[in-house]
């Protein structure tokens, strides 16, 4: 059973609390991680397994024990080639899979106690329309190759998106 905001604060001392983590918030930048969206896509190597069934692609279990997602994700696109690994990541991460969500679970929190810089490790654009719908959409969503916007982002308590793996 989701709970909204304003049920969420009216329990216990929440009200309290949450005021006094707002008060404390005012220099913290969240960083956000594929848990806050596990609910609506799969974790990488969830994923990867999937695609290395769905293409018959065998003998990765060691790549899959050391964590080496990048080289089993490298296997895949040269068995199945760039256009059809980018359309399944695509279909996969589509924006269409969590337009439905955005407004309920944790990342709909986020809006509401972040307004300034947000950096994820997320390549989908699950963020992006958690705040839009917030109405507060980013000013600009930044990826590392642009370091000194990255740089005066960081400095200067801007309302930008870092999005440090890439964007879908």
């Amino acid at each position: 059973v989701m709970v909204s905001l304003s049920e969420l604060l009216s329990m216990y001392d929440n009200e309290y609390v949450y005021t006094e983590l707002l008060k404390q918030l005012k220099n913290t930048i969240p960083f956000v991680g594929a848990g806050v969206t596990c609910v609506y896509y799969p974790m990488w190597k969830q994923y990867l397994k999937k695609e290395c069934k769905k293409y018959n692609i065998t003998n990765l279990d060691e790549l899959f024990k050391s964590n080496s997602y990048e080289e089993i994700a490298e296997i895949i696109l040269d068995r199945i080639g760039e256009t059809a690994f980018f359309a399944d990541i695509k279909s996969t991460f589509s924006p269409d899979k969590f337009k439905s969500y955005v407004s309920t679970g944790p990342i709909s929190l986020l809006p509401n106690i972040f307004q300034d810089t947000v950096i994820t490790t997320n390549f989908d654009c699950a963020l992006e329309l958690a705040y839009s719908q917030a109405k507060c959409g980013f000013h600009k969503v930044l990826f590392p190759c642009f370091e000194e916007q990255v740089a005066k982002t960081m400095a200067g308590n801007r309302h930008n998106l870092i999005k440090l793996h890439g964007d879908i």
